[in-house]
């Protein structure tokens, strides 16, 4: 399990950008403004895969995992700490869930921003709320709907601080 293909697309206020990361034989290759290519080791992943990626580890409070991504033509190693059990009330429900917190570090330096996601604690490992918090404000998707095979989530919503 590698990313092979990840394409951002960013609308910022008119002024909208599209980026697509390849992954082919150990050099990811990303096209945007402008095309750099970096050496990155198997497996890779993007930060949407890793969330999907982390749901298959083992999230035994006091576990870490370490992982490789790329973004925005960086490389980073990402800590996944797993946390605590928490129980978490969402506009879908009640769950018992799993807290990790994936931390990105590049040359040695760990990025200012926190992430969060509550997993599920059961065999689904459903995402029921990811939170990123940075200086500017945080963003948190919730879990909003569950039914048989489907998902869904609010949009995240931009708080500033």
């Amino acid at each position: 399990f590698s990313t092979l293909r990840y394409t951002k697309r960013l609308d910022e206020r008119g002024d909208k950008i599209e980026e697509v990361t390849t992954v082919e034989d150990g050099i990811a290759t990303r096209k945007g403004k402008k095309v750099n290519k970096l050496a990155v080791p198997p497996p890779v992943f993007d930060p949407i895969s890793v969330i999907y990626y982390l749901r298959g580890l083992e999230l035994t409070p006091g576990k870490s995992h370490e992982l490789t991504l790329v973004a925005d033509g960086k490389l980073y190693t990402v800590h996944a700490r797993v946390r605590r059990r928490e129980t978490i009330q969402t506009p879908a429900g009640k769950f018992e869930t799993v807290l990790v917190e994936p931390e990105m570090i590049t040359a040695g330096v760990a990025r200012e921003e926190r992430m969060f996601i509550w997993y599920s604690d059961d065999d689904r490992r459903i995402p029921v709320r990811i939170r990123t918090e940075m200086k500017v404000g945080a963003i948190t998707a919730t879990l909003r709907h569950v039914q048989s095979g489907v998902t869904s989530i609010d949009p995240p919503v931009l708080k500033s601080q």
